[in-house]
């Protein structure tokens, strides 16, 4: 979960936005920032963790006129209802099913609340959930099903969210300024090279050695220190 807390003329909201590559409400604090008129007259504080911890307590929730949830598992979102139930807080949800966007308002005492109506299980999980927290097998199953498997036995110029972060120009040294850009990692992009792929000259034994380093040490380091995303679960 990633929450910004903005104030700007007395009006504080709740709001979340997914980005790859970096922590959410971070990318989107920046952003938003921009979007204030006169610039700089919004404050806007970024927060990073679980929503269930429990220092995003009722009162927490108390603090604000109203709450924008856009989080991507359902769980999270029932979580939030019951929050905003119970501090009296106007919730306004949002999500995606596929190409298809819903919105809808709940009001405590003058609306059904979110959980009213019952929610399809979902067929299928977010990138960043099976990539950045896998909490379940099924998210382990799924990674290695459909990205790591079609990237590795299905055709070369076909790119997936694997590659997401080659085809931004990252290399093995990290991103955000972890080790730099270019490197093993910065080759790929839809219709180009991949890392998972094997390279012009590279055998088949350099070639499993480096993916699985990659996959089994580097990944496993990336997310590590993302440290706010999981050391509170």
């Amino acid at each position: 979960m990633d929450t910004i807390e903005t104030s700007n003329l007395n009006r504080q909201f709740l709001f979340r936005k997914h980005h790859v590559g970096g922590f959410k409400a971070e990318v989107a604090a920046r952003a938003a920032a921009r979007f204030a008129r006169p610039p700089g007259s919004a404050r806007i504080t970024p927060h990073t963790g679980n929503i269930k911890e429990s220092r995003y307590d009722v009162d927490w929730f108390r603090r604000f006129r109203i709450v924008l949830n856009g989080l991507d598992n359902l769980d999270a979102r029932r979580h939030v209802n019951r929050m905003c139930l119970s501090a009296g807080v106007p919730l306004l949800e949002s999500g995606t099913t596929g190409y298809q966007g819903q919105v809808s308002v709940h009001l405590k005492g003058a609306t059904e609340c979110f959980e009213c109506t019952p929610k399809p299980a979902p067929k299928s999980f977010p990138v960043c959930t099976i990539r950045n927290t896998p909490e379940k097998p099924i998210h382990c199953v799924v990674w290695a099903k459909d990205l790591l498997f079609p990237r590795l036995f299905g055709r070369r110029e076909q790119a997936n969210d694997l590659d997401e972060r080659a085809a931004r120009g990252v290399g093995e040294g990290g991103e955000g300024g972890e080790g730099g850009e270019g490197g093993e990692g910065g080759e790929g992009g839809e219709g180009g090279a991949t890392f998972f792929a094997m390279r012009d000259g590279e055998d088949a034994d350099a070639f499993g050695r480096r993916v699985l380093d990659r996959v089994y040490r580097f990944d496993i380091e990336r997310v590590l220190r993302m440290g706010d995303l999981w050391k509170a679960r």
